[in-house]
């Protein structure tokens, strides 16, 4: 630790960063099969460094560690999905990025958010800050996803809608929805779920944004909620360059 910020040690940054090159190595050779005792040794190496990077590592892992649950034995050979090839080239080039992790977060955040999402729509706004009101309507098929969907795709469209504002900023973000605050953090076993974790982690990293969601109980949530329920008739869309990562 320097100046209160926690870094993982070089020896086991690199320790690291051999393993995934030679799993690359051999993806490059057209095998996507290793041993589950392999595999799990990454996600070993990777799981000790959180302390460092933060929740990240909970989310990025989660593809990985599902092609475990399929092994016959732990010198058997696993089948790496595409997924988890995704979060293996993740690692490998974000590893040194993402590492050094900020104590003082913890305690201390620049602007306040709140979202929440209706059978509807979507709303959301930052506190104390003029014209940061955020609404949209879900269409015909996102109106059936679950709440759960609905409160989370609402964090993440009302992220992108106020990007330029929270640009730099670590946002504390309230939802009343328990299982929104458990996502973000260390993602979701369901596909659809865990695609917008994702997309919520790589906008803040892009953008130098800090996230810090917490749970509000529903009567303390009375905005947000009344803009979700509020019929935006614009369409509503992603500028694509906003989200590259």
């Amino acid at each position: 630790m320097k100046d209160g910020i926690v870094y993982v040690t070089e020896t086991r940054l690199n320790k690291l960063k051999d393993t995934l090159n030679v799993i690359i190595h051999r993806l490059g050779k057209g095998e996507i099969k290793v041993t589950a005792r392999f595999l799990a040794s990454i996600i070993g190496q990777i799981i000790s460094m959180q302390g460092a990077m933060g929740p990240v590592v909970r989310l990025r892992k989660r593809s990985m560690y599902d092609c475990l649950l399929y092994r016959a034995s732990w010198n058997a050979p696993v089948l790496l999905n595409s997924k988890a090839l995704d979060e293996i080239v993740f690692w490998k080039e974000n590893v040194a990025i993402l590492n050094g992790r900020d104590l003082s977060i913890v305690e201390q955040y620049s602007c306040i958010v709140y979202s929440d999402a209706s059978g509807i729509g979507f709303g959301g706004y930052a506190v104390s800050i003029s014209d940061t009101e955020v609404m949209g309507s879900w269409n015909s098929v996102e109106s059936l996803k679950s709440s759960t969907w609905r409160e989370l795709e609402a964090v993440y469209r009302v992220l992108l809608s106020l990007l330029v504002t929270l640009q730099g900023e670590t946002i504390k973000w309230y939802t009343d929805n328990q299982n929104i605050v458990y996502i973000i953090k260390q993602g979701s076993k369901k596909g659809d779920l865990q695609l917008i974790a994702i997309k919520i982690a790589n906008v803040c990293k892009l953008n130098n944004i800090v996230l810090l969601p917490q749970w509000v109980p529903r009567e303390e949530n009375v905005k947000a909620d009344q803009i979700s329920k509020s019929v935006d008739c614009d369409d509503w869309g992603i500028d694509q360059k906003c989200i590259q990562f």
